[in-house]
């Protein structure tokens, strides 16, 4: 590499801009101290790209920039530019069109600096570069200062390797080897923060799954209250309707009892005349008679309405009893039908765990079982809606029948108070009137009176009854709902353990590695409780295998960690494949659960430590208890 032209400005003692011509041959500077000839070498050391500002004899990389003096002021830019001939085209891929290369550096006071090729920017990096390439550099070994020589000749081996590659010229291919294994560096860390975020993702992706689940099963208890609500309005709007009915044919009938009541009192009227005329006397008794004649003639139509009412709510508590009988009775049939379709699901399950191991086609009656399982489950939850009805329209009656309760007995005191009226009237009668007609009237009505109070009472009481059966079918229902609920959770259990099996993934139609192993007798819960789901992917020979888990031959050329001393490995308990030798040698059998806690931690990376009862200590710290599934 040919220098040709050197030209600084503002660069320490050049204030002004100055060049200098690199003739061919050997080109000298000479001069009394402190004129500055070291000002050229490190501004030759600069602009080749060096970083540290103490080897250019300053505190920080600003100081290179014209301080000033008292004759003159400061500078805030230092500019250092760089001619190199390019005769041959040797320099970089960037930069080969130009036979000749203005390398600049230029650097501003509290900004840093930047650097420049013919005028296009580039990176301190390119620079470097460039001139290693050409076997020198701001470093370089060709650049002696004073006591550089000394340096030389008490350098460290790996100091003299760098002048060695200088004047080989391949000081360049260091340097590229030195920035490549930055950059790898660089995209390991990124590959440890990308499985961070992938673990940090899985977990959040899990939580999600939950919340998603628990959110569908609101979304399903949200649909069954408005249906229950629903079917409620319904049920209120139904009774409301009856009441309507029932107040119109009172009202009708207390039509019909006005109009009766008119004609008698006309009558009484046209009679009390006559007797006006014949007996004057008795003119205010008659009166007085007739009022109460009317009083009691309300009363009696007051019972006879009370009567007809107690009568239809008595029919309706009779069918509603009926109903819920008929409720209680196939609800118990729905009760032992689940009870069988558990059983049989117990003894499925059972044998779907054998075919599992035994058979090849234990996941095609291990899905049949779960659709089995989700119509269970499906029936069940139907049954539960139903039984939700039923307990809804039982308490509707409940809640019916307390009201019902509630309009007898005001009602019975109502006629008690009545009854002691028209009797206090029928003394004052016996002792005023010598009239017997009107008083063997009144004991007719009074007699009437008192057999629908008697009446009243006892249909009163067989309400109450009907009432307290009812309360005690609606705790029957409430039960039986609580059971379908215990066994309908029992089979979402089932289901989702059935659902995890099936997600394996198994290829039934590729032969498992499990069955090319031979084990000895008592070993086969640790062999599975070390490795787990993985015997059961194939060994992939060629490209026709399709299974997404397969096992090859990868046997690694380091060299395995040995167990601790004392552990026998399970190596020489079992018989497996070639590719499964290496994995088996890193797994220790130990004699109980306590030897394996101790030796955990002289585990190394990779190996584990297991029981014959199936217990799993890794060396990362997890742990499996025996009898575990």
């Amino acid at each position: 590499m040919q220098f040709s032209r050197l030209r600084l400005s503002g660069f320490k003692s050049f204030v002004d801009s100055t060049e200098i011509d690199i003739s061919s041959g050997l080109t000298g500077v000479v001069g009394p101290n402190g004129c500055g000839k070291s000002n050229l070498v490190e501004a030759l050391r600069w602009v080749m790209g060096e970083t540290s500002a103490k080897r250019m004899r300053g505190g920080e990389m600003d100081d290179v920039i014209f301080n000033g003096t008292s004759a003159r002021s400061s500078r805030n830019l230092a500019e250092v530019s760089l001619l190199v001939e390019n005769l041959d085209l040797k320099a970089p891929s960037g930069f080969k069109g130009s036979k000749e290369l203005n390398v600049t550096r230029r650097i501003e006071r509290t900004k840093g600096s930047n650097y420049k090729v013919n005028g296009q920017d580039i990176r301190s990096r390119d620079v470097q570069l460039l001139f290693a390439d050409a076997g020198t550099g701001a470093r370089s070994a060709g650049i002696v200062s004073q006591g550089r020589i000394g340096a030389l000749i008490n350098a460290k081996p790996s100091e003299r390797r760098i002048v060695i590659e200088e004047a080989a010229n391949i000081r360049g291919l260091h340097t590229r080897r030195h920035e490549a294994e930055l950059r790898l560096k660089g995209a390991e860390t990124n590959l440890e923060r990308l499985e961070d975020i992938l673990t940090s993702l899985q977990s959040q992706l899990k939580g999600l799954k939950q919340q998603a689940k628990q959110a569908i099963r609101y979304r399903t208890v949200n649909d069954q209250i408005r249906q229950a609500e629903s079917i409620l309005l319904f049920s209120r709007w139904q009774s409301i309707l009856t009441e309507k009915e029932s107040a119109e044919k009172i009202e009708w009938q207390a039509s019909a009892a006005v109009n009766e009541a008119t004609e008698l009192a006309a009558r009484a009227s046209t009679k009390r005349a006559n007797i006006a005329e014949k007996l004057p006397t008795l003119r205010t008794q008659d009166a007085e008679a007739a009022s109460v004649v009317q009083t009691i003639t309300i009363a009696l139509n007051e019972l006879d309405g009370e009567r007809s009412r107690i009568d239809q709510a008595r029919t309706e508590a009779a069918t509603r009893l009926a109903q819920i009988n008929d409720d209680v009775v196939r609800e118990g049939a729905l009760q032992k039908e689940s009870e069988v379709a558990v059983s049989n699901l117990i003894v499925e399950h059972a044998s779907i765990e054998k075919s599992l191991t035994d058979e090849e086609g234990a996941q095609q009656q291990a899905a049949s079982a779960l659709a089995e399982i989700n119509q269970e489950a499906d029936l069940l939850e139907n049954k539960v809606a139903q039984i939700t009805e039923s307990v809804a329209l039982n308490e509707a009656n409940r809640a019916s029948f307390g009201r019902q309760i509630e309009l007898a007995e005001a009602k019975q005191k109502r006629l008690l108070v009545q009854f002691n009226d028209a009797t206090s009237q029928r003394k004052l009668l016996d002792e005023s009137s010598s009239s017997t007609e009107n008083v063997e009237g009144l004991e007719g009505v009074l007699d009437k009176i008192s057999q629908a109070v008697n009446e009243s009472t006892s249909k009163l009481n067989a309400i109450e009854n009907d009432k307290a059966e009812c309360g005690g079918l609606v705790d029957d229902a409430y039960r039986v709902v609580q059971e379908i609920s215990s066994k309908l959770t029992r089979l979402e259990a089932e289901t989702e353990s059935l659902s995890a099996m099936l997600s394996a993934n198994i290829d039934m139609d590729q032969r498992p590695i499990v069955d090319l192993i031979d084990v000895n007798e008592g070993y086969e819960k640790a062999l599975s409780t070390a490795l787990g789901d993985d015997l059961t992917a194939p060994i992939k020979t060629d490209d026709s295998i399709t299974a997404k888990r397969f096992w090859t031959d990868n046997t690694s050329k380091h060299k395995a960690s040995k167990l601790p001393e004392g552990v026998e490995t399970l190596a020489v308990r079992v018989k497996v494949p070639e590719m499964l030798k290496d994995r088996v040698k890193q797994i220790g059998i130990v004699n109980d659960a306590e030897t394996a806690m101790r030796l955990q931690k002289e585990l190394a990376h990779g190996q584990c430590l297991t029981t014959v009862d199936g217990g799993l200590w890794r060396w990362d710290g997890y742990v499996t208890e025996p009898g575990i599934v």
